[in-house]
């Protein structure tokens, strides 16, 4: 499974708990995917952020994936990594501890999307980012409806 078609099964994983997702986002360095999940809009022209979380997408570097995603840990409350679902189930106990000491939550990613290990809760301050992430969801509605089609296309397979 590549970076590619793992996307719009965490675009979908992202969208099924609230959050929009958003294509790499800069937050100390460019993110896969950013989801952002903002309070209701009641009479503000930009509503207020109510949580951010970043998912990394790699395809079997562990060591690389780790280093991403704390790297971002200070800009979103969570930090997860997404793995083809073969290559979490090849994770030694020590290198998923190394996730846990760290706080970075591991998504296993096949058909779906499996939680392997939960990211750690830190909640941030959104006001300097509010307004730019708005404005991001707006530009890249195009980009995200596309890839919850793709979901829904027949695969050509014979079931």
């Amino acid at each position: 499974m590549t970076e590619k078609e793992m996307r719009p099964i965490v675009v979908r994983w992202l969208f099924d708990r609230g959050y929009y997702p958003l294509h790499e986002i800069l937050v100390g360095h460019y993110v896969d995917l950013i989801g952002v999940q903002f309070q209701p809009r009641v009479g503000r022209k930009i509503p207020p952020l109510q949580d951010v979380i970043a998912v990394e997408l790699k395809i079997k570097d562990y060591r690389g994936v780790l280093s991403q995603t704390r790297n971002c840990q200070h800009f979103v409350s969570q930090a997860y990594a997404a793995l083809p679902s073969d290559q979490c189930g090849r994770m030694t106990p020590k290198v998923l501890d190394r996730f846990g000491q760290h706080g970075v939550g591991v998504l296993a990613v096949d058909s779906a999307v499996s939680l392997v290990m939960p990211a750690r809760f830190c909640p941030k301050e959104w006001k300097h980012i509010n307004k730019r992430y708005w404005a991001t969801a707006l530009r890249q509605r195009h980009r995200t409806c596309p890839l919850l089609n793709k979901l829904n296309e027949p695969t050509g397979k014979d079931t």
